[in-house]
Formats: structure tokens, C-alpha cells, sequence
């Protein structure tokens, strides 16, 4: 296989499919934004409406592992789906990755502090 198939993610296949066959390297930047969008709420709507309907139903238990791993897999397309956007906007996968990464550090940061702080009685 070449690199460019290999290098083909599962996400941009899923993106193809749910939005009939276009591929993510030849959006420009309106119709990109329009499409990932939709792409958010295929995934997410559906998975929201089962959130609250077993919340509501009290029946949380009975889904949670099957809602939890839906859910992941939704987060992981979407978010490869969406930095490769960026990335292709931007021109600068680097740059990208840099501010995740920062980002990233500050939140788990703050996550580790409130809970350490918690359990330390601050």
C-alpha cells in the first residue's frame, strides 16, 4: 500500500460516507465548516437523546458502557476530522498540535490541582 492509503484514517472514511462521498482534502473553508458541523450533529444528536432519555428513564446502568464507547468513538472522529481541517486551513499541522498540547497541560493541570486540593482539604 502507498502512504497516502495507509495514512487514510478511519474518520475521513466516516466522513465520506455520512456526507455522500466527498473527501476532506478538497473542502474549501465554507463548505469544510458546513459539513463538520453536520458531521457533529449526526454523531452527537443521537447520542445526547439516549444521555437524556436514560437519565430521565433512570436506566443510566443498563446503557452506560454501550453510550460510553459510542461516545468515544463519535469524540475520536470528530476530532481527527476537525484537526485535519484545521490543519489543512492553517497549514501548520505543527502549530496545531502545539496548541493542543498546551491546552491539554493547562486543563489537566487544573483537573489535578481541584482534585489534589480536595483531597488535601484546600
Amino acid at each position: 500500500k502507498s502512504s497516502e492509503s495507509v495514512g487514510r484514517s478511519f474518520s475521513t472514511r466516516a466522513l465520506n460516507f455520512a456526507l455522500g462521498g466527498e473527501n476532506i482534502e478538497t473542502l474549501d473553508s465554507v463548505s469544510g465548516v458546513t459539513q463538520t458541523i453536520i458531521l457533529y450533529v449526526l454523531l452527537f444528536f443521537p447520542l445526547i437523546a439516549a444521555w437524556v432519555s436514560l437519565s430521565y428513564t433512570g436506566q443510566v446502568d443498563k446503557g452506560y458502557g454501550m453510550l460510553l464507547v459510542c461516545q468515544f468513538c463519535a469524540f475520536s472522529i470528530t476530532t481527527d476530522v476537525t484537526n485535519q481541517t484545521l490543519s489543512t486551513w492553517m497549514g501548520a499541522p505543527m502549530a496545531l498540535t502545539a496548541i493542543q498540547a498546551c491546552l491539554t497541560f493547562i486543563m489537566l493541570g487544573t483537573w489535578a490541582a481541584w482534585t489534589s486540593g480536595e483531597r488535601l482539604g484546600f
